[in-house]
């Protein structure tokens, strides 16, 4: 289900949402590099793009979704250090291509991301790992002067383990 972005109680029908994308990997020994470039439009504004999450769209005068058109992609290393440790880092971005369509601003202009993670396995059927991811989204604060950007910035980090029977 969708759901309006101006009122969370009404459901909206006949988002439009496409992505068509490009995907590449290769692996030159203990190195891994893996790309993916996208376009589309309603997919999920981000870092990936590959529509998980809600549509983006805005609702016209009309009361009518309006799919928000978008491109981006990312870039991803990997280094496995032996036969315990692997080492990465990827980074992406996000445009969205029109910033009214139908005629109404969007508050998003782009998104970047930064992430460096670390793999361990402390056994082979017990792996820790841990990320550290940054992001910089381009967003208007206000609604008067929907083309004046203001950087936000967001940052995490991420623990987690795997256990293999």
């Amino acid at each position: 289900m969708v759901y309006s972005p101006v009122d969370p109680n009404q459901e909206i029908n006949g988002v439009l949402s496409y992505l068509a994308s490009v995907d590449s990997g290769i692996a030159l020994g203990p190195v891994a590099l893996s790309a993916q470039v996208w376009v589309g439009a309603g997919a999920a504004h981000g870092t990936g793009g590959n529509a998980i999450g809600n549509p983006l769209f805005v609702v016209n005068a009309n009361g009518e979704p309006v799919s928000v058109p978008s491109a981006g992609g990312f870039l991803d290393i990997f280094l496995k250090t032996g036969a315990r440790l692997g080492l990465g880092a990827a980074g992406g971005a996000s445009v969205i291509t029109n910033t009214a369509p139908g005629g109404v601003p969007v508050p998003v202009s782009s998104n970047l991301t930064a992430v460096l993670y670390a793999s361990f396995a402390l056994r082979p059927t017990w792996v820790f790992a841990f990320e550290a991811q940054g992001a910089r989204t381009a967003r208007a604060l206000d609604g008067t002067m929907p083309n004046v950007y203001t950087a936000l910035y967001d940052g995490r980090l991420l623990f987690g383990q795997k256990y293999s029977f």
